[in-house]
């Protein structure tokens, strides 16, 4: 009877099955793994702004950085293909957001304008006393293209004349602009804007106003725009 018994007793263990244990070593899921694969989710926002392409970029070394550590403690860590998705998918966004980038500037100057970048608009820093560079009178008069920021005022709705200016730290946060960073943009009817955080386009004719309009309008440079985008 005690022979039977001892016969019929459960193992301490369960049996190993070709060769290996039944029990599955518990891996923890890696949290950067996880968090690239949230990025690169939110790396579509990379689609609308170029300084959004930073979304993309944390996202692929995000994954990176996950492989490394799932590589070096692949005993304790998974989630290699969580972090391969999260690379694929940043990296994604940002080729798309940069090829949509280029061909974007290669089209985006409407006909019979010319693109004017406010880095033409700034003095020789090694001339001095210089305000207005003069290379910069050969766009007076003429049809250009521009892009920047609405500078906000106390209006910020239905916009006919603003503040343009180069970067969002200046638009948007509190930013200093100088005389050469202004354009005054007027709008020709019945093109209004409002006030917006994202990158304006506009084109008309630019003016380089002399010393007297400058010291009636504060600005040495206007925009009478008919094209809005």
């Amino acid at each position: 009877m005690a022979t039977d018994l001892q016969s019929h007793e459960m193992p301490d263990q369960p049996p190993e099955v070709d060769g290996e244990s039944p029990y599955v070593h518990y891996r923890a899921l890696s949290v950067s793994a996880v968090s690239s694969l949230i990025v690169g989710v939110l790396s579509l926002a990379a689609l609308l702004d170029q300084v959004l392409w930073i979304i993309p970029v944390l996202g692929i070394l995000l994954g990176a950085f996950a492989l490394v550590k799932i590589r070096r403690w692949e005993d304790e860590m998974t989630g290699a293909k969580v972090a391969k998705a999260g690379i694929a998918l940043s990296a994604g966004c940002l080729l798309v957001s940069i090829v949509w980038s280029v061909v974007e500037i290669a089209t985006e100057v409407p006909e019979g304008y010319e693109r004017l970048s406010y880095r033409e608009l700034q003095p020789d820093p090694n001339v001095p006393g210089e305000v207005i560079p003069p290379k910069v009178m050969q766009h007076d008069g003429k049809r250009r293209f521009v892009k920047g920021y609405t500078f906000p005022g106390v209006q910020r709705e239905n916009l006919k004349q603003f503040v343009l200016v180069p970067d969002r730290g200046t638009c948007c946060f509190g930013g200093n602009p100088k005389v050469t960073d202004v354009i005054l943009v007027t709008l020709k009817d019945p093109h209004r804007v409002n006030f917006s955080y994202f990158q304006r386009k506009f084109a008309g004719t630019f003016h380089v106003n002399s010393p007297a309009e400058f010291q009636s309008t504060g600005v040495l440079y206007e925009l009478e725009a008919d094209y809005v985008r």
